[in-house]
Parts: structure tokens; sequence; C-alpha cells
């Protein structure tokens, strides 16, 4: 509490314009906690208040919600090192049961736009209870053995029985409505639907078809059953709009793929020996039949999605890697270097990365630096396809090395490329290159499958980020993949974002993905966001740019004061003591931004608050260090941490169901806590 009154303190001095006659945040060697109050916003539509096994108890909802939030560096925190970035978050629910004047609003508006379609293979796998996925032709369904006779209900199956329904247009009327019954569409808002019971109900699923994917023109949107969703959110603001932060979970939507609440009959899903939790639809919430669980307690299974889905993974996440990059001179002019191995001799590689796209994207996320990109070929050795091979077939090139055991071949052979890389490709003015390796295969040998489509590795010692792979081929393009998006997807992680369908909860300090337990936490990916699998936005959405911003404004403020330290060690603090009270202000106005939710000013506040610090210590002709990983870096150094590594992965992740397959389908088995390998075959679902 103190923390927070001293941030209001500070924010009420910014508004009132009033100067300190000392710096009141940047001060050397000093550390900033930011601590945030958050109105997080939840609003039933269509269901009932009460204790009944399908109606809502507000007080066992509530008592599964988080109250507080603390981000952390998830990657560093993977081998047993927990830096926390500064921001914090005391959360204040406000909870409401939409009227029914809002709720006949809301379905008529929904009927309004349903467009007519036959059931999803996954409604129709839900009718059976059995997977119809037919993988030889997936224009077409198995047939069904015979109906399944553990569900509430079968869904009707014509040609018009089912409905699409744009998801972003219901996200928008939410956003433009949520006013009519007293919510602020601006903070965080989480909007659980009911359209079930109604006269008015339809069968339906939400889609998303604008976005097709830029290299290949595949539409996963309107292509794949398993891109029909129940749940939608993050879309960001257009440039004369006001941003909204709503994301709205449907339960009489579907039954759909993603997140499997199609089959209530197995409890293991994906094949990890792991009973995997699933949110059921709404008309199963009371049924009596045989099912893997009793759907008993819709309260509490709506209070895991609130808590470990939204809270957790789309509106407070904690970052994957460090966003400072290279403290504690934060690099502003960013050059993504990509390297494109040329394994495929009848088409260029690099004809399927599209830097300008790619660079709007990045400086979309990150408006306060300049991101580009430089493309260029390198030889594909035999020592290079090895490696590669080697990560592929999970053979390890070199078993006395704890790295390649590990699967890290690919990390040992580029880290040997990369000074050469970097020095061929620095561009004037580049203050950091992300080394991005990009395998342009052929299509894949069957002995040989593609490992994965993207990865943004880390350094194998402290949970830094280090080099970036990607992987495309004919196979690949086939399924709809280039490599602009896989790139786009990697370097955001490089940049610190995480997935929307994994991340950590403060509360029971644990980093989880979707599988087993948190199963249902592939319903984040149903978000707007590029960092989502479901290949439906080539865009980074309004809950990354938020999240950006906040883990920029801590790394401006803190890094500050860092340098700061240092010019008072070399004894010239007060040579520059007017510089860094005028930089003060700055800081003071981007915590007040902060504060009123407009994080995106605020990055702009810490970052000239930032700047002036810097400039005024070099000014003072103070050298200001710069973490860079690989200087000074020895693969020796390793050892011990990959040690660690394995048996974090081992013994803790793989519990989880850290067990994937490729594109190919082959399975694998990996070590990476984090990365695109892991749900692989997801990509990949018709």
């Amino acid at each position: 509490m103190r923390k927070w009154i001293w941030i209001v303190g500070l924010a009420a001095l910014a508004a009132c314009n009033q100067q300190p006659n000392t710096p009141q945040v940047l001060k050397p060697g000093g550390w900033v906690e930011i601590d945030q109050k958050l109105d997080v916003n939840v609003v039933f539509v269509g269901f009932q208040e009460g204790r009944g096994e399908n109606q809502i108890n507000p007080r066992v909802f509530q008592s599964g919600l988080p109250t507080s939030y603390q981000t952390l560096n998830r990657y560093p925190n993977f081998y047993g090192l927990k830096e926390y970035t500064g921001n914090n978050f005391d959360f204040n629910y406000k909870i409401k049961f939409a009227d029914t004047a809002f709720a006949d609003k809301l379905f008529a508006y929904l009927s309004s736009i349903a467009v007519p379609k036959p059931l999803t293979t996954y409604q129709r796998s839900y009718n059976c209870q059995k997977n119809l996925a037919n993988p030889n032709d997936p224009s077409t369904d198995l047939p069904c053995p015979a109906a399944a006779t553990n569900t509430a209900l079968q869904i009707p199956d014509t040609p018009s029985s089912n409905h699409w329904i744009d998801a972003a247009s219901v996200e928008q009327w939410l956003v433009q409505n949520a006013p009519s019954i007293g919510v602020d569409p601006t903070k965080y808002t989480v909007f659980f639907l009911n359209w079930y019971g109604r006269p008015d109900f339809r069968f339906h699923v939400y889609t998303k078809t604008d976005d097709p994917d830029p290299d290949t023109g595949y539409n996963f949107g309107q292509e794949r059953a398993s891109r029909k969703m129940i749940a939608w959110g993050g879309t960001p603001a257009n440039p004369s709009g006001a941003v909204g932060r709503v994301w709205f979970v449907d339960l009489s939507a579907g039954p759909e793929r993603w997140s499997d609440n199609w089959d209530i009959t197995r409890a293991d899903v994906d094949g990890d020996q792991v009973t995997d939790y699933r949110i059921p639809p709404f008309w199963e919430y009371g049924s009596l039949k045989p099912t893997y669980r009793p759907f008993n307690n819709l309260s509490g299974d709506l209070a895991k999605i609130t808590r470990y889905v939204a809270v957790n993974l789309l509106f407070t996440p904690s970052p994957l890697y460090r966003v400072q990059i290279t403290p504690p001179l934060m690099p502003s002019n960013i050059q993504v270097t990509v390297s494109v191995y040329q394994g495929d001799p009848t088409v260029d590689g690099s004809s399927f990365i599209q830097s300008g796209l790619m660079n709007t994207r990045w400086n979309a996320l990150q408006p306060v630096n300049r991101f580009s990109t430089k493309i260029s070929s390198i030889p594909y050795t035999a020592a290079a396809k090895q490696a590669y091979d080697c990560v592929a077939t999970q053979n390890p090139c070199d078993p006395g090395s704890q790295i390649s055991q590990a699967g890290g071949d690919l990390f040992l052979y580029n880290f040997a490329q990369l000074p050469g890389v970097l020095s061929a490709n620095q561009t004037p003015g580049t203050d950091y290159q992300v080394p991005v390796f990009a395998y342009h295969e052929p299509n894949p040998d069957p002995n040989v499958p593609e490992p994965f489509l993207g990865l943004a590795d880390d350094d194998w010692t402290t949970g830094t980020q280090s080099m970036v792979y990607a992987i495309d081929s004919q196979a690949d393009r086939a399924l709809g993949y280039g490599f602009t998006t896989t790139l786009i997807h990697e370097v955001g992680h490089h940049t610190a974002l995480s997935h929307p369908h994994d991340g950590y909860d403060p509360g029971e300090d644990v980093d989880y993905g979707a599988g087993g337990p948190f199963y249902y936490a592939q319903l984040g990916d149903e978000s707007h966001s590029i960092m989502s699998y479901i290949d439906l936005s080539s865009e980074f959405g309004q809950f990354n740019r938020d999240s950006m911003n906040r883990y920029l404004v801590a790394a401006y403020l803190n890094q500050a004061n860092a340098i700061l330290k240092v010019a008072a060690d070399s004894g010239q603090s007060n040579s520059i003591q007017a510089q860094v009270l005028n930089a003060d202000a700055s800081a003071r106005r981007a915590l007040a931004s902060y504060q009123a939710m407009n994080y995106d000013g605020a990055a702009q506040q810490a970052k000239a608050a930032y700047s002036a610090v810097v400039a005024a210590v070099q000014s003072a002709g103070v050298s200001i260090p710069k973490f860079v990983w690989y200087e000074g870096f020895t693969l020796f150094s390793t050892a011990a941490s990959t040690v660690m590594r394995n048996i974090l992965h081992s013994q803790g992740l793989r519990k989880q169901g850290v067990v994937g397959q490729s594109l190919s389908g082959t399975r694998i088995l990996h070590y990476f806590p984090i990365d695109d390998t892991r749900w692989a075959e997801r990509r990949n679902l018709p």
C-alpha cells in the first residue's frame, strides 16, 4: 500500500505541474516499483445468479480470482532466477449481471449478422463423441458410427443449422454498448455470454476471416474448422477509435476444436497420460450423464478462465524475456538480421520474407523504437545441415555435450557463425541486431521431420534471449505458412512477449502451459494476437501493446537509475543535477500516464526520461556499459545451467504435457521450456 500511495502522489504532482527540488523517481541505483490498482469488469450475459450447477454464485466465482499480480521475467525463472520487472497490480473486480434489455439487444445483433452454415467437423464430433476430422481429406468428415448417449443434447445437422458470426464485430458491439450498463470497456473486461435457452437461440461459432497469411494467401479462418471459435477480444483500436480492452467467451457457441470442449468423454485428449481440464458448452452443466468429469461448478470454471486465461495471459501477463535486452544501455534502433540457409535450390527462401510488413508490425508494438530488417543468404554447409538434422531427429551431434544432448545443436552451430554474421550485416546507427537463422528446406525427409516452425532461443545459461530460428518449406507453404508471420511471432518473443496460451501465476508461483489442469488455457489463443497459434492475426493486439508498453516504462525508469549509479560512481552526479531534474519530470509524467492506462503515452515519457539521462551522463564524459549476451560468452560456462534446464523440463514442465508433434505428425520430445515445438501439431489441425 505504501508504494501505491507513493506512485499516486507522484502522479498528482505531475498533474499539477509542480516541480520538486530533488528528483522523485530518478535516483542513482534506485528501483522503481509501479503498483497499479486495476478495475477488472466481469459481465455475465444470459446467466442466472444463484447456487445451481448452471448458475453463477458471485461468492464462489470471486473466491477463485487473484487479488494481485507481480510480473517477472519467465525464462530466467526457468533457471531459478527470480527477476521481477517492477510492474505490479492490485485488482478490483466489478461483477455485473447484464439486464434483460442488454441481452435482448446483444442476441438480436448476433442474429442479424449470423450467416447460416453447416455444422463444423467438431460440432458433428460432439454429437457422436468421436473425432471425425478426416486426415486424408480435410474437406470431408469421417462418418459418425453412432450418436453419443452421454451428451446433454444432439445438435441438429442440416445445411443451415450452424451459423458463422464475425468475432471482431461482436467485440466491437460490446465495446460500444458496454457503457449502457455502466461498464467502462477501456478497463479490462471479460464478457461471459450464454445465448442457449432463449427462443431466438441459434447454434453458432465465431470466425475471423480477414487476415490470410501474407506469403501464401491461405485463409486459416475461412478454411479450417479448427479455427471456428467460442471466444475473441484484444483487437487494437483504429487511429480514430477509442481503446477497448474486451475479451468475450460464449459458452453457448461451438463446441470447438481449439480448446477441445467438444470432447466431454475422454479425460486425456492429447495423449500425455494426464487429465485435460476443459470447459464444456453451457448446456452440459447439471447433466447427470457419464462424462470425464462432473460439470457441476459453472462458477468455479468461469473463475478459472478469468484467472488463468484473462488475467494471467491476456490482461497482465509476465514477459518471456527481459525487455531491456542490453541493459543498462537499451537499444533504440533494432535491426532484425535474417540469414537464410538456402536448402531448396528451386526457389529463393527470402522471397517468403516480407520485411516491410514485419517492420510495420514490430514498430507498432514498440513505437518508441525503430525496427528494420536486413536479409542475406548464408552457406548451407554439410555441418549446418548436420546440426539441423540432429535437432530434427533428436540424435545429438555431440553426445558428450550437455547442450547437444538437450537438443541445442542449432544453438551450438549458429553461435559459432554469429560473429561473422553480425559484423557482415552491421548497419550504421544500429544499436542491436536480433540474429535470425532461417532454414529454407525442400520437402521434408520423412526421416528428418521439421522440429518447429520457429523458436526464440535463450542463452542456455541465464534465460537471456539469444538467437531466433525459423523453418519454411514447400510442405509448410502447402499448409499455409511462409516465413513472415513466423518471424513476426518469434521476434515478438525475443523482445519480451509470451504466448497467450502459457504464462505465470504468482499466487501459486507456477509457470504453466495449455495442458493437463490448464488445458482450457488454449482459449487465450482466441484473441487478436500474432503471438497466438491460431493463425488469424498477423499483428500484435491491444493486450500485447499494453503489456509491452508497461514493461518498457519500468525498464526505462530502472535502467535510467542504473545509469545514474554509474555516473555517481564516477563522481559526476553533481554536474548533471539540472538535467536529471528535468528528466525526472518526464518520469513523473510517465507514471501519471501509466496510472491512467495511457500506456503508450507512458512509454513515450519514460523513454524521454531515459534518453535525457543517457545524454546527460554521456555529456559528462562517463562511459555507459552495455550488456550484450554473446560478448565474453563461452559455451563451457553453460554446462551447469544446461543440466539444471534439463532437470526442470524432465521433472516439471513435461508433466504438464510438454510432449508435442511436428507439423508432419512425428512424435517428438524436446527440452525447451516455452517454444513453438510444443504445440506445432495444433497449427496443422484441420
